[in-house]
């Protein structure tokens, strides 16, 4: 299980680089305030990812998943947002295919 969370960290950590660089491209592009919700969003999920690891309890534990799918959600939602919205001419479908596998790994992580 903490080899799979590792792997999990590994590719969620890859994602928010992802996002920062998309952060700056909405922060260019004038639409900053876009790019803050998203990006905290996005921290907030490896944080509780980075959490979870540590966990000292099996509630615990599956508390720290549940905020990380919550803000994976979130993040989910401002990168449909920005694709929506066509504020910026990069393809968003690698960035939220990328979030919806995250979701779907941490999803699994809680169940297993």
């Amino acid at each position: 299980m903490e080899r799979k969370l590792e792997t999990l960290l590994a590719i969620t950590f890859d994602f928010s680089i992802e996002i920062i660089n998309l952060c700056k491209e909405l922060i260019e592009k004038k639409h900053a305030f876009l790019s803050k919700p998203l990006f905290e969003s996005t921290t907030k999920m490896g944080v509780n990812l980075n959490e979870a690891i540590e966990f000292q309890t099996n509630r615990t534990f599956l508390a720290k998943l549940a905020h990380a799918s919550d803000e994976a959600h979130e993040t989910l939602y401002w990168l449909k947002r920005i694709e929506k919205d066509k504020v910026i001419s990069a393809d968003m479908h690698p960035c939220i295919a990328h979030c919806e596998q995250i979701l779907k790994q941490i999803n699994s992580a809680t169940y297993t």
